[in-house]
């Protein structure tokens, strides 16, 4: 019955690959002959004598692939390849080329400017190092000698091992060779001492039939503990390292998640506030718009340093105007003009005083326009966003730390790990090229995390949560406040006051066209602040501070630019090795 289902297996197998076998054409390998030469320090030299016949097919070569890593004897093993060479029969050097692809090395072998067809031989030769089975009893060479993936029939295959200096065919103490698909276990013949090299330290196994596509022949020795030199504590544990160090790398960015996470709930998260958010309705006391805009998000934006602008033109410390200068003296084209006004209140803070003087550091007396500010501006940007988070932190007491300088901490410490995952994966490419992409991208995995978690590692104090929740409430009577309200709020008179007042704070807090909105059907007389051409209404006021704000961060904010033996537990299909090829 058994035999039956064997006949019945073959002849199904059969039938499944005659198309891949009319899609090869007329390629066949007539013989693929292995011989691996042993050493006693467990490495060994492996050569493959392919006779591949292409027919009448034109081609340039072939390919041959070889697995490097897998799961063998139910563990995950990595081996390495060395002084790879290829020839043909007689030993004159064949083009060919390697390159890694996924676990494992292809080997293309062939002048791509030239074809060849019919019977071509190509002998594959390189080194092994990692390829022995280290047991408590004995050690094993698994070797997948065809491997399993040549899409093309092969004809005769055998497969010799050489021992070492000093030990005979007698030292195996045993030996399998099978045949077949992945997990078959048919037989090859033999084992049979090969007698014409006059050592008597050579076996051969040779297969019984044709290998067809997805078939294969691999074969286990046994060899008595101490035969092989077993690597030492360096070896086994960069061994070790290989076979776990992927485990290593994915932990070390988990755990430097878990630890900013905890970290982020000690002391990055703001407090809680009095969960109630009602209308504001006057800006809040002591703070300006460049201090509203960096508390609500920790950063002092340009469009937040634009609105501080406008916040010292509403309180009477310099007016903007808006002057015409068509470039070319044909296409149109407005610029802002900032004018400092005499005899202002000297109640400025620090951050506001600083940004006085750097305006007029580069103008005409009293005057600047953006353009004149236009490539020297930008180098106060840093000392004006030092300083508004300084205030913050110790004026103000909103900030539980300096968000600046809290930032900077965690981002040096992330280019730290960015340069340790550089350095490690230079280290760790010497001992696997795998193991050196995971080292590198575990590196800027943990990066990453320092950087995301260090930018929402600062946080307010509970002071500063009690103002975010007002300046909440504020955001939300400039969105929906209504004339009548503005009216019963102020005297009617006051209502464009109260625009002007709380324009700025529109700006940072991104509402000022619902401001605007508010105002439709009001005309705003003559603002001392602000000069611009025609009548004034709040949507044009808010349309040229948008339109200030816009130049300004393309033109004064902007930096100028610098230019250009077996136990039984064997299979075909298992083991070192393996792999396969076709033409190309």
């Amino acid at each position: 019955m058994i035999f039956l289902v064997r006949v019945l297996k073959n002849f199904m197998f059969i039938l499944l690959l005659i198309p891949a076998v009319v899609q090869a054409g007329d390629e066949i390998i007539r013989s693929f002959d292995v011989f691996i030469d042993l050493h006693v320090d467990g490495s060994y030299t492996v050569k493959e004598s392919i006779v591949y016949d292409f027919g009448s097919e034109d081609r340039h070569g072939i390919y041959r692939n070889i697995p490097l890593a897998g799961e063998i004897a139910g563990e995950y093993r990595r081996m390495s390849l060395k002084n790879v060479l290829v020839t043909n029969r007689s030993g004159t050097p064949t083009p060919f080329e390697t390159s890694r692809k996924r676990d494992g090395l292809e080997i293309k072998i062939g002048d791509p400017d030239h074809l060849v067809t019919g019977i071509q031989y190509y002998v594959i030769s390189y080194t092994v190092h990692g390829g022995v089975l280290y047991h408590d009893e004995y050690d094993e060479i698994y070797w997948n000698a065809t491997g399993n993936e040549w899409q093309i029939p092969i004809d005769q295959a055998r497969l010799r091992l050489r021992l070492p200096d000093g030990y005979g065919t007698e030292t195996i103490r045993d030996s399998e060779c099978y045949l077949g698909e992945v997990g078959d276990r048919y037989s090859c013949k033999g084992p049979f001492q090969v007698r014409g090299d006059g050592s008597g330290r050579t076996v051969e196994y040779l297969a019984t039939r044709t290998l067809f596509p997805g078939s294969g022949m691999t074969a286990a020795f046994g060899l008595p503990k101490g035969t092989l030199e077993e690597p030492g504590f360096g070896k086994k544990f960069v061994d070790a390292l290989i076979r776990y160090g992927y485990i290593l790398f994915f932990l070390v960015p988990l755990g430097v998640l878990v630890y900013m996470w905890r970290l982020w709930l000690r002391v990055g998260r703001d407090p809680k506030g009095r969960g109630t958010i009602v209308p504001e309705y006057e800006a809040p006391a002591g703070l300006t718009p460049l201090e509203v805009g960096t508390l609500i998000d920790g950063k002092a934006d340009l469009r937040d340093i634009s609105a501080e602008i406008v916040y010292l033109a509403v309180r009477g410390h310099l007016k903007i105007r808006k002057v015409s200068k068509p470039i070319l003296g044909v296409i149109p084209h407005s610029d802002y003009e900032l004018i400092r006004m005499t005899g202002y209140k000297d109640d400025l803070g620090e951050t506001d005083r600083s940004l006085l003087d750097y305006l007029f550091r580069y103008g005409r007396g009293d005057t600047v326009s953006l353009t004149e500010l236009k490539d020297n501006f930008y180098e106060h940007l840093g000392t004006l966003r030092g300083s508004v988070h300084r205030v913050l932190h110790v004026a103000k007491e909103l900030h539980t730390r300096d968000h600046r300088k809290v930032r900077t901490y965690w981002g040096q410490r992330a280019m730290f790990a960015a340069f340790l995952a550089i350095a490690a994966s230079l280290v760790f490419s010497y001992v696997s090229r795998e193991l050196g992409y995971a080292a590198f991208w575990s590196g800027v995995a943990s990066a990453l995390i320092l950087v995301g978690f260090g930018y929402f590692m600062p946080s307010t104090t509970i002071q500063g949560a009690y103002m975010k929740e007002y300046l909440e409430g504020l955001k939300l009577y400039l969105e929906k406040a209504e004339k009548l309200r503005l009216e019963f709020h102020n005297d009617p008179e006051n209502v464009p006051d109260k625009f002007s007042e709380l324009l700025p704070f529109a700006m940072v807090l991104g509402v000022e066209k619902e401001w605007a909105k508010q105002f439709r059907n009001v005309y705003l007389s003559e603002q001392g602040w602000y000069e611009g051409a025609g009548s004034l209404t709040p949507q044009r006021l808010v349309s040229d501070m948008s339109t200030f704000a816009s130049q300004a961060t393309r033109t004064v904010y902007a930096a100028p630019s610098s230019g250009g033996a077996s136990s039984g537990g064997g299979f075909s299909g298992g083991g070192f090795g393996g792999g396969g090829g076709g033409s190309w």
